[in-house]
């Protein structure tokens, strides 16, 4: 699985950009009802989401 994503100099990515699919923080699913379960695999004691997006105006 994918944990962490980092890219450097690469086309118009000129500083160093990372992307983690670890899912941090998360305490109950009664108190955060609107975050999706089903998206989030536990792995050696980690919780990390299955999915991400990306979107703005560099992401398209």
């Amino acid at each position: 699985m994918i944990v962490e994503f980092s890219v450097k100099n690469y086309r118009s990515i000129k500083e160093l950009q990372t992307i983690s699919f670890v899912a941090t923080g998360l305490k109950s699913t009664e108190e955060y009802s609107y975050i999706d379960t089903n998206n989030i695999a536990e792995n050696r004691g980690m919780k990390l989401f299955k999915t991400v997006g990306i979107y703005g105006a560099n992401a398209s």
